[in-house]
């Protein structure tokens, strides 16, 4: 979770002051709720809209939609005949998200996603795969990922530093060492398949970025 406000996140607030009222609404629930900070920051929505709007992106898989504060990133740089189908397993976030998007180009699934998307298998190929979900599961979401992507299209994992903790060779007192070794796995599977054109981009607290050959 993302703990106080960096002296970058006030920087780039000072460049782009103004967000839409949609995702200020947003932020606004998800700080009533006290899960503000376990989210997309500023500079990853950014990013993000920069990825779609320069790659043409229209069809997009989201793992993990939370309140969908990314969702409604993603939703205001997709064109008009875009579709988001975003998962999330916990009822509660589920339904916070769909009262925030009405939007009929988001289609909203609730379940475990590693039960969901064998049933996307037979839909047409994304052009954009956004997790931000169970850390452990990352290198199950790639495999997936890897397959159904279409030739071109993106993969972008959030949190894949750990907040730095997944630079150092071993996990601290107070990082599980499954959700190091997974996020490690997750990271060295993206640089060393051959069906990607890796990268990294060291935010705050990491996004790894990839696009399929």
């Amino acid at each position: 979770m993302r703990k106080e406000i960096t002296q970058l996140d006030r920087y780039l607030e000072q460049l782009h002051p103004q967000t839409s009222k949609s995702l200020a609404l947003i932020e606004q629930n998800l700080k009533a709720d006290g899960k503000w900070g376990i989210n997309i920051g500023l500079a990853e929505g950014l990013i993000i809209q920069w990825l779609i709007k320069t790659h043409k992106v229209r069809r997009i898989l989201e793992i993990g939609t939370q309140y969908a504060y990314s969702t409604q990133w993603m939703l205001e740089a997709l064109p008009a005949d875009g579709q988001i189908i975003t998962l999330e397993k916990d009822p509660t976030h589920h339904a916070k998200a769909r009262s925030h998007i009405t939007d009929p180009r988001v289609e909203f699934l609730l379940g475990d996603a590693e039960d969901i998307l064998p049933t996307l298998a037979d839909r047409e190929p994304f052009d954009f795969v956004f997790i931000d979900a169970n850390k452990k599961s990352y290198p199950v979401y790639l495999n997936w990922a890897e397959k159904y992507l279409r030739s071109g299209g993106l993969l972008l994992g959030d949190n894949t530093l750990l907040f730095g903790h997944a630079v150092k060779d071993q996990p601290d007192a107070d990082t599980p060492k499954e959700l190091w070794s997974a996020m490690r796995e997750f990271n060295s599977s993206v640089f060393k398949n051959p069906a990607f054109i890796p990268c990294f981009i060291p935010t705050t607290e990491g996004l790894t970025l990839a696009c399929k050959v």
